[in-house]
């Protein structure tokens, strides 16, 4: 790589990260920004490190391959790398039979990957800069807003967005979560941000923007979060104006959420329940074809069906909020070792504060926090929608950890909440 580009990325990133600490200035987390950032990004550069030389092949080499042949195509014919692969060129007249899945979602991904290589002149640690600098946006935003509604669990947001090793380590990088998640965290920051703070035009499209990423990249998340926030809002702009009891707001909330799940059935095949649960089946059983047994959870019957989902949730929400256990990793895998103790870590936290303090702190919330009550809920409904999903579509243990960076952050940020509320309420 030339000296030109390696300059020109030192640059505009410094600049990127000097605009960003800038408007930071006044935010509760300021202190723990470059912390955050510095860790975001070795993160990144640990994802490429590990798949260029101890893996030597995988996901991330894979779309950095196909992100240097779009960029060719994109040099050469920038009409022809938005239409790709609807061209009307057979893949071998643009040298590209190393593609061997077209997936519109990949696609989508793949392309993004070619526009930052034709910055970055195809070097792939500069690459996972720039993605790993997108999550880090996503991940400030929601984390200094939940610190200005929730001052007190300053060091759990802190925990529960910039510490977590799973999450750091599989939302940053060449990974299509860094994208995911960065846009799932934008999303729900700005929500919050418009709801309690202020609005504007910007923030509104901005907002719409990270669910149209959402959308693209993977819309399982998608499909549980926004009809979540959409109940949400509804139901407390009902509470608001007509002091609806706790009781009706929460009716109201599931209700909204299942007519709004409906509604959105017409508006796309893919949201469709019939094809959502074929779907889910289908890469459920295309998952334990491929997955050694002692790597796997496993569902009883699992059939496309809304009976059979309801069956196997409990031991789907167990997975996915629990698992690897560490006693049941092998120690010779680094990975599901660490996010082994990575969740055994999480399971004492949820024993402590379940079986020691199973009241507290929710007589003060429903009491002295009545309005902050619906938002905890539907971030617990959103954990365990997303738990369901992602276990039920991705059995795979190994595989399981990457996906969970999704909606782990927000689960941890739950039980950390609860645990200081604990000790600042008894």
């Amino acid at each position: 790589m030339s000296i030109f580009f390696l300059s020109l990325n030192s640059l505009l990133l410094t600049c990127a990260i000097y605009l960003l600490y800038s408007r930071s200035r006044d935010s509760p987390l300021k202190k723990y920004f470059f912390i955050g950032l510095v860790i975001k990004l070795l993160a990144g550069t640990a994802v490429a490190f590990i798949y260029q030389y101890y893996y030597k092949e995988g996901d991330v080499l894979y779309t950095f391959h196909q992100g240097e042949l779009l960029r060719q195509l994109l040099l050469e014919n920038p009409i022809d790398f938005w239409k790709f692969p609807h061209t009307g060129t057979p893949l071998a007249g643009y040298y590209f039979g190393d593609f061997k899945d077209l997936n519109s979602r990949l696609l989508f991904f793949v392309k993004i990957i070619a526009l930052i290589n034709t910055l970055t002149f195809n070097n792939l640690w500069l690459t996972s800069l720039w993605f790993s600098l997108f999550s880090f946006v996503g991940f400030w935003y929601v984390a200094n807003v939940l610190a200005r509604l929730f001052p007190r669990s300053e060091q759990g947001i802190v925990l529960s967005f910039f510490l977590l090793p799973s999450v750091v380590f599989w939302s940053s990088g060449l990974l299509k979560e860094s994208l995911l998640c960065g846009a799932i965290c934008g999303s729900v920051g700005v929500f919050l941000n418009m709801h309690f703070f202020k609005r504007n035009y910007f923030q509104s499209l901005v907002f719409l923007a990270c669910l149209f990423l959402i959308w693209k990249i993977k819309y399982f998340y998608l499909a549980a979060l926004l009809p979540i926030l959409f109940a949400y809002s509804v139901v407390d702009f009902l509470r608001k104006k007509y002091e609806i009891s706790l009781l009706w707001q929460v009716f109201a909330f599931f209700t909204i959420i299942f007519v709004s799940g409906f509604l959105a059935s017409f508006i796309h095949p893919s949201l469709q329940a019939d094809y959502f649960l074929i779907t889910l089946t289908d890469s459920y059983y295309d998952t334990i074809k491929i997955t050694d047994a002692d790597n796997l959870i496993f569902f009883d019957d699992f059939q496309p069906n809304l009976f059979s989902l309801f069956k196997n949730a409990p031991a789907a929400i167990l997975g996915g909020l629990f698992e690897p256990i560490f006693w049941q990793t092998d120690t010779k895998n680094i990975f599901k070792l660490f996010a082994g103790l990575e969740n055994l870590f999480i399971y004492a936290i949820f024993i402590f504060t379940s079986v020691k303090y199973p009241l507290l702190p929710y007589k003060q919330i429903l009491t002295e926090k009545n309005q902050y009550f619906l938002l905890l809920l539907a971030c617990l409904v959103y954990v365990i929608s997303l738990s369901i999903m992602m276990t039920v579509s991705m059995p795979s243990v190994g595989t399981l950890v990457r996906y969970k960076a999704g909606f782990l952050p927000f689960w941890v940020y739950l039980l950390s909440f609860r645990l200081q509320n604990i000790f600042i309420f008894r």
